[in-house]
């Protein structure tokens, strides 16, 4: 049965605005069938949080970032910039999530000519430090420990639904899916930016990975293996931190509103200017996959305001659109309305037709 949408949740969470851009909202027990073509799996932070559930900390999404990292121990020891800016933003740093710690420094080191000295040093090493602590080395451990089985929902996908020429635009900075992807699937992986290719699943990282290396001393940047498969190795803090133009730093986008490495300009006149064309191979691969895919699942993404560029990219996919879209989502329940709302707003097509799923689920 067909639910409308102002129907399908109690309370009537959407406006009239959201009724009109969508035609209907099937509620998750309801099954579609659509036949053998490409279907685009976007995974946000929420697809890793709920499949390491079990691990402790679980990888924090960004709005979680300070409250996880403060609890490390001998945080503000190795992450000192954290802690000076916490302190300038007047803020314990576990109220703080990772767009207004990011924001802060980007807009120091953007504008610092016209601000007073910044209360910080090698703010950029320091988070990425912290970013390879969370989502680095022990989501690579973790995502080896995953069970051979579809009994979760990220091992259900990749072992029984990701098929030949389907997408995998991850927007995590970790590479749990791509691993997991990698050890169950039934495809090999290759990366967007790898040449033509046959029978594979094609990757996409738009938000950078921290297995992908900029290495300053080489002006060089290493985004996949020599085959085209996604590289899953996250660099070691250790490479970070040796002397600067000797160390490696992992290529990841800032949750900032101003992202320099989407400016040709800027990356032309800095030490890597491949960066530019890396970032912007991933970017128009998700905009052809939101154009071409049949259905699109969504796991553990909320589609938020914030994310700008995301939103450009992803309506320039609709817009080019001859058929309608049909999208499953994966959420918390206590967040499915509002990522409901958010899908309607990003993706407003004519015939745009979601199902909720459910949360992404963690191995038993």
């Amino acid at each position: 049965m067909r639910i409308l949408l102002d129907e399908c949740l109690p309370g009537d969470p959407f406006s009239p605005r959201d009724r009109e851009r969508a035609s209907t909202f099937s509620d998750r027990n309801e099954e579609y069938h659509v036949s053998a073509s490409i279907t685009a799996y976007i995974l946000g932070a929420g697809s890793t949080r709920g499949t390491l559930a079990n691990l402790s900390p679980p990888p924090p999404t960004a709005a979680e970032f300070g409250a996880i990292i403060s609890g490390i121990p001998n945080w503000n020891t190795d992450f000192p910039a954290l802690e000076r800016v916490a302190a300038y933003l007047k803020r314990p740093l576990a109220r703080l999530g990772l767009e207004a710690i990011w924001s802060c420094f980007d807009y120091y080191a953007k504008f610092e000519k016209s601000l007073p000295p910044k209360p910080w040093e090698d703010e950029s090493r320091t988070l990425k430090r912290a970013l390879l602590r969370l989502y680095g080395s022990t989501c690579d451990r973790a995502a080896e420990s995953l069970r051979d089985s579809d009994s979760y929902t990220l091992g259900d996908i990749v072992k029984n639904r990701l098929e030949a020429g389907d997408f995998l635009l991850s927007l995590n900075y970790d590479t749990v899916a791509e691993q997991l992807a990698r050890r169950l699937g039934r495809c090999p992986l290759r990366m967007v930016c790898s040449g033509k290719a046959v029978g594979v699943v094609w990757v996409a990282k738009p938000h950078g990975s921290t297995s992908w290396r900029m290495d300053f001393k080489n002006k060089s940047l290493i985004t996949q293996e020599p085959d085209g498969s996604p590289q899953c190795d996250s660099l070691a803090e250790e490479e970070l931190m040796k002397p600067l133009g000797k160390h490696c730093e992992p290529l990841l986008l800032g949750a900032v509103p101003i992202k320099s490495e989407l400016i040709k300009e800027v990356q032309q006149r800095g030490p890597i200017p491949l960066i530019y064309d890396r970032v912007m191979d991933q970017w128009k691969s998700v905009a052809a996959a939101l154009r071409d895919a049949e259905s699109l699942v969504v796991l553990g993404y909320s589609f938020p305001e914030e994310d700008q560029y995301g939103r450009f990219f992803f309506r320039e996919g609709i817009r080019q659109r001859t058929k309608p879209l049909l999208v499953e989502f994966y959420e918390l329940p206590e967040n499915a309305a509002a990522t409901a709302r958010s899908i309607f707003s990003a993706l407003a097509s004519k015939g745009l037709e979601v199902t909720y799923r459910g949360p992404v689920s963690a191995p038993t």
